[in-house]
């Protein structure tokens, strides 16, 4: 496939309870490596993974000590805006003394960085999910996939509405009915009633996305459900999708919960069944359109602004 390049906008690079203060994980997203740190005082923080000194991993050795990273080759200290602060064994620090650092924020469990080629900064902040720590609610069940495909690809498939009769099976032989399509500033949102096989009865589910590459989702129906999808660029030719899903403990309808937590099984199962399409398929700049692809068009303006190329 032909890449469409990496959007601007934040990027789940891990899970907040992953991350434990002190540790220290060697990351790869964006064709770059990178370097995941929990301070000694709770912050998560990436740099870039290379010494400005003599180019060793700071992810491989590295140690976290108080709100620094120090390399594992000579002790060089980087703080968490990527400034060399300490050099054990110098009297000065050199100038430019200083690896990339990216914006970084732990929202509802997740941890995010902020990614722009072009390094503009950031124009808008990551989602809360508002069950995220609610006793009445059960999570993250998280699912996680890597593939070949790009963030814009896989998004744009919220808005591809007639796939799903073809792909998925939905609503004997017709599109969807779609409440609603609408675009405003960083976010879009899509309310669709679904009929699918999988999940066995009618569901009203919403999506907002917030910028280009996380959603939050919320269903209703047959089995109430609340999750983040996220994707996350590898590389120009490889994507990260994660679903953290939360349930309800109870409901009227669904005593035990087991009815949700179907559903959400449901859910991954059918974005399973378009892995294969995206793994194959070419990215087409300028797609030629019928008159029943009026949503990818309008997508695809939207997601204009997040471009860095």
């Amino acid at each position: 496939m032909s890449a469409p390049g990496f959007p601007a906008g934040w990027f789940q690079v891990a899970y907040g309870e992953d991350l434990a203060v002190g540790d220290v994980v060697r990351v790869y997203y964006f064709g770059r490596e990178l370097v995941l740190f929990r301070t000694q005082e709770g912050r998560a923080q990436v740099l870039d993974a290379f010494c400005a000194h003599l180019g060793a991993n700071l992810g491989v050795g590295g140690r976290v000590d108080g709100d620094c990273l120090r390399c594992p080759f000579h002790a060089w200290a980087y703080d968490a805006e990527g400034r060399c602060v300490d050099i054990p064994y110098a009297e000065r620090i050199p100038k430019g003394a200083q690896v990339r650092s990216y914006p970084t924020i732990e929202r509802s469990g997740v941890v995010y960085l902020w990614f722009a080629e072009d390094g503009r900064s950031p124009s808008y902040e990551p989602p809360t999910l508002a069950e995220f720590g609610d006793a009445d609610w059960v999570g993250y069940a998280r699912h996680s996939y890597r593939f070949r495909s790009a963030v814009q690809e896989v998004v744009e498939n919220v808005f591809d509405v007639a796939h799903g009769q073809f792909v998925h099976h939905n609503a004997q032989g017709t599109a969807p009915a779609v409440a609603t399509f609408e675009y405003e500033g960083h976010t879009a949102t899509a309310v669709f009633e679904l009929d699918l096989p999988l999940v066995g009865a009618k569901t009203r589910h919403v999506t907002i996305l917030h910028g280009p590459a996380i959603a939050t989702n919320r269903s209703t129906g047959a089995g109430t459900k609340s999750f983040l999808s996220t994707y996350t660029p590898i590389d120009e030719t490889t994507v990260e999708a994660n679903f953290s899903f939360m349930t309800p403990r109870s409901t009227a309808d669904d005593p035990t919960g087991e009815r949700s937590a179907a559903s959400a099984l449901a859910t991954v199962k059918l974005f399973e069944q378009d892995i294969p399409i995206w793994e194959h398929k070419v990215f087409r700049p300028q797609p030629l359109l019928c008159d029943g692809d009026n949503e990818i068009a309008r997508y695809r303006v939207w997601v204009r602004q997040f471009t860095t190329s």
